[in-house]
């Protein structure tokens, strides 16, 4: 057990990026307590939605769930900043099922990530069993959180710098460096690499008729059916207007087509 804390302090200080940092404080959890699957969620710049997320264990490639502060048991530790642990979903009203997870919950364990005196994150493990978790258990997912904040924190902030709080996508100026590193790493590897630029088609005729609000909301939902669709290593960027870039690291042109479609439709 100490050996797997220290070595999360450890991986979540030299992480690169937000994703490394949360996959890895995800995976510790998945081996400390007696669950079937973890994740690791911090918040956007206003502390209300869910800017990104890690997980791991089963259902760990289906499309994340998404919680506002309140929402689910995840959105009441962000909103309490307390730990809750539920030995059953079906009896707290708390909880919040949604479909197409991937994987069953009957008992949920959350934790608070704290950093500067605000929760900017929660931590938390699900069992498909009722009563999976105790208080040792309870102990031990804030002690992950703990161990896991300051560098998560540190990443969370990074991110936001370089991220569009319109359509939580990336902001144009992280594009440059982005793809650079991308290119590099292909060229280095062998490995393909595909951009692909899109845009809204008669966007403008929505500010016009509806106001920059309703644009707004547009733009976002449009970026969210995005990433829904995607792979979680592929990079979406807003270019400004209308216009979005999505970087994908191995993927050939035939492969990026049939992204492209998909998006499309």
């Amino acid at each position: 057990m100490v050996d797997i804390l220290l070595d999360l302090t450890d991986q979540v200080d030299e992480s690169p990026s937000l994703e490394e940092a949360l996959t890895a404080a995800a995976q510790a959890a998945l081996e400390l307590l007696p669950c079937d699957h973890t994740s690791v969620r911090v918040l956007d710049a206003a502390s209300e939605e869910l800017l990104s997320s890690a997980r791991a264990g089963k259902g760990r490639d289906a499309a994340p769930s998404k919680f506002r502060r309140g929402e689910g048991v995840i959105g009441w530790v962000v909103e309490h900043g307390s730990t809750a642990r539920v030995d059953d979903v079906r009896e707290d009203p708390r909880f919040s099922k949604r479909e197409g997870q991937g994987f069953s919950i009957l008992s949920i364990v959350v934790a608070p990530i704290w950093s500067g005196g605000h929760v900017v994150g929660v931590l938390g493990a699900t069992s498909p069993m009722t009563m999976a978790f105790d208080a040792r258990d309870e102990t031990m997912a804030l002690l992950l959180a703990n161990c896991a904040a300051p560098a998560i924190d540190k990443a969370r902030l990074e991110r936001i710098a370089v991220t569009d709080p319109v359509t939580l996508a990336f902001s144009y100026r992280y594009l440059g460096p982005r793809l650079r590193g991308e290119i590099k790493r292909a060229l280095r590897h062998g490995l393909p690499l595909s951009v692909m630029l899109f845009d809204i088609d008669r966007f403008k005729l929505v500010n016009d008729a509806h106001g920059q609000v309703s644009g707004d909301r547009v733009l976002r939902s449009f970026a969210e059916r995005v990433r829904e669709v995607v792979r979680e290593s592929d990079v979406l960027v807003r270019r400004g207007g209308d216009g979005f870039v999505l970087i994908m690291p191995h993927t050939n042109g035939e492969q990026a087509g049939v992204v492209a479609e998909r998006i499309r439709e």
